[in-house]
Parts: structure tokens; sequence; C-alpha cells
């Protein structure tokens, strides 16, 4: 399971699995922080793996979405099989930019976790909860 930790402002520590949607999670946080709280840290636990953003930054993004994977030929899939691997990120804003943390299990090794970077324009990123 794949889940982001917010540390607030009022020194609240939210588990996205805490928060039962609707909303989404991240769109209650977002509703949170509209208040006078802030977030002052994001953290993403993927496995046995914990990721963790710039802490104090002036905003917080995050995405979840999938990997259509093919050719992997995992478990009973094989031969040209597909295979949909949820895929998470966490970013902070630094400028005009978000500077993201991809990760997903590994499809092949389930005790991995695959991580990569991404710069994105801030712009137009709905989904930033900005802090400052």
């Amino acid at each position: 399971m794949s889940v982001w930790i917010a540390n607030l402002s009022n020194g609240q520590t939210i588990i996205e699995s805490q928060l039962k949607p609707p909303p989404s999670p991240w769109r209650q946080l977002m509703l949170m922080c509209q208040n006078g709280i802030c977030l002052t840290n994001l953290r993403m636990s993927v496995g046995r793996e914990v990721f963790t953003c710039k802490p104090n930054a002036v905003g917080y993004w995050h995405a979840r979405g999938v990997n259509l994977l093919q050719n992997m030929g995992i478990g009973i899939q094989q031969g040209g099989a597909k295979s949909i691997q949820e895929v998470m990120a966490i970013g902070w804003v630094e400028g005009d930019k978000v500077m993201c943390i991809y990760s997903m299990i590994d499809p092949i090794h389930p005790d991995d976790v695959m991580k990569w970077r991404r710069v994105r324009e801030a712009k137009g990123q709905n989904q930033i909860i900005w802090s400052k």
C-alpha cells in the first residue's frame, strides 16, 4: 500500500488512509490548509520505502495514477500480457517548478520500489497546496 503523510503547522500528522472520500483525501487536506493551517512537509510511503519532500517549502504537490506495462512476463500473465501498476508521486515547489518524486512497486520484484524524479512547471498544477 502507498500513502502520503503530511505534517501540518499545528503539529498534527495526517496519513492519507485516515481520510475517507469523498472528497479525495488530498482534496480534504487542501481544505484543511485553507483555514490557517499550513503544510510543513510531505512524505510518501511505498512498500518499505519512505520518500521525503523538502521541508517548509512554499507548496506541495501530489498525484496518483497507473502505468500500463507490457511484455513484463509477471505472474500468470506471460508473453506480451499487460500489467497495470499504481504510480504515486509527491513534490515541492521551488520557484516556478515542482520537484517531483515518482514511485511504484517493481512489477518483477515486488519487494523492491522503483523511484524516479521529474521537474514540472508549477503553473497550471491545481493540486498544489500552497503553504506560504
